[in-house]
């Protein structure tokens, strides 16, 4: 508590004048056994009295610490501190002043224990908000671990209050109804954990159906987020499984934890089925990996891209089908191979989505680097110069342009040659005429982009407002002849 360190010297103190007695009386110059000795019962008369003055300290300072300390715990354990010299009768007269105190106290936690329960089952059972449970916990595991934590605290210093009243050899009367209010807890508690365990050991019947459900399920609608003629998949592992197996991971977590209490155990049907936790852990993660590319194939493929890979689409739909309908997650020995070619399939057609749209995108970003400079220029301060100085810098300019969108059509004819190779299409197929067209137009719109930055860029140094702002000089420098 807040005066440990005065009480832990206080002690000390005692602990050397204790030595110093002990040795005072061990270097007499008499033989102790000479019961001849008068000197010996003076000296034995005077050790006596100077312990019996340690011992009236060390209660004093148990009194002190007991009263430093406002928690059943802290108290227990300063008790558990003068274990050995509480059957000595001045510190035992201090303890049965305590006793009734620390009686008292735990009657009161009893009754919040109690109040606790009363106030919160419901909301454990609902798993409300505000119910009083970690939230990574599984419902059934959760509330077990909230009954067992309440019992804990419940049943943690009854033995020492039970040695304590053996220690004084007298039960207070305080301390009946304690127990009896003590047992009528626990008993309310161990109901409680039980009925829980039983109904969810009626739950676990029920898993076998989730257990051959099939493994993938597709949206209802079929056209999430684009109306997507095929629907998109989702790995059709049921959220109850999943309770099951965290259920059953923090059920044995919480009887190792709580070794000491009864152990419920798990239910063999939950065990079945847990022992193949790992295997579905590797098989969803697969599976997951395997919609994530799917899905992204039919989400990021553009109208006139989707005919070039319909083909493919279909292929990875044939693929799939078992997933859908016959493949259910008992069959434990055709998922692997399902998972194999499923996941070959799906992954050469990603790849292929992938060259297309990484080649699309290395496209858009050399038009826009053509968007990036106007190709006029005029630097800020620039002074006037002549129509002629001004035409021989603008065509250098122009130049430079042209040179660069003419290594930028050779980048563009290498990424749309790249996208054919790997669709392996026929140049003459209406479906690549139709994307080459359209690459035109991507193409031509960065054409018509470049230009209009020009343009604006003209207007902008044209502008009388924006040069009277700038303080800009004259674009041209004229001279007028009079002859």
């Amino acid at each position: 508590g807040t005066k440990g360190k005065v009480l832990s010297m206080s002690v000390e103190k005692v602990h050397e004048e204790f030595e110093k007695a002990v040795d005072k009386f061990r270097r007499v110059p008499y033989d102790i056994f000479d019961v001849k000795e008068a000197a010996f019962i003076e000296d034995f008369h005077d050790f006596r009295l100077t312990i019996r003055d340690l011992d009236r300290r060390l209660g004093s300072v148990l009194a002190a610490a007991f009263h430093d300390q406002n928690t059943l715990h802290g108290r227990s354990k300063l008790l558990d501190a003068f274990e050995g010299l509480l059957e000595r009768p001045v510190i035992q007269a201090e303890l049965v002043r305590k006793q009734k105190v620390l009686i008292d106290q735990y009657r009161l936690d009893v009754d919040q224990i109690h109040a606790n329960f009363t106030a919160n089952e419901e909301k454990v059972d609902h798993c409300d908000a505000d119910a009083p449970i970690f939230a990574n916990l599984p419902p059934v595991a959760g509330a077990i671990f909230w009954a067992r934590s309440l019992r804990t605290r419940l049943q943690e210093p009854m033995p020492k209050i039970l040695a304590y009243n053996e220690l004084m050899r007298e039960v207070p009367e305080s301390f009946k109804e304690l127990l009896r209010i003590h047992d009528q807890t626990l008993q309310t508690l161990d109901e409680y954990e039980k009925r829980r365990y039983s109904e969810w050991k009626q739950e676990v019947a029920g898993f076998d159906v989730a257990v051959s459900i099939s493994v993938y399920h597709k949206n209802p609608s079929g056209k999430e987020p684009k109306e997507d003629r095929t629907g998109l998949l989702k790995v059709n592992f049921d959220p109850a499984l999943v309770r099951l197996l965290r259920e059953v991971t923090w059920r044995t977590w919480i009887d190792l934890d709580f070794a000491g209490l009864d152990f419920l155990g798990v239910p063999p049907e939950a065990l079945t089925i847990y022992n193949m936790v790992d295997t579905y852990r590797t098989w969803t993660s697969q599976l997951d990996h395997i919609v994530g590319l799917y899905n992204s194939v039919l989400t990021d493929l553009l109208p006139v891209e989707e005919p070039l890979l319909e083909d493919r689409i279909l292929k990875m739909d044939n693929a799939l089908a078992p997933g859908l309908t016959e493949l259910k997650w008992s069959r434990e020995d055709q998922i692997p191979d399902f998972i194999a070619e499923a996941m070959k399939v799906v992954s050469d057609v990603s790849a292929i989505v992938d060259i297309m749209k990484g080649n699309l995108r290395k496209i858009s970003n050399i038009l826009s680097q053509w968007c990036k400079d106007s190709m006029l220029e005029r630097k800020r301060g620039a002074k006037p110069v002549s129509v002629e100085e001004f035409e021989q810098n603008h065509k250098a300019r122009v130049g430079v342009c042209l040179m660069n969108m003419t290594d930028g059509g050779k980048e563009i004819h290498r990424f749309v040659k790249d996208s054919s190779e790997s669709l392996k299409i026929s140049k003459t197929a209406p479906t690549w005429k139709a994307y080459v067209d359209f690459v035109n137009n991507v193409v031509i719109e960065g054409f018509v982009s470049a230009i209009a930055v020009s343009l604006q860029y003209l207007c902008e140094i044209l502008d009388p407002l924006i040069i009277a702002r700038h303080e800009m000089l004259p674009l041209f420098a004229s001279r007028s002849r009079v002859e």
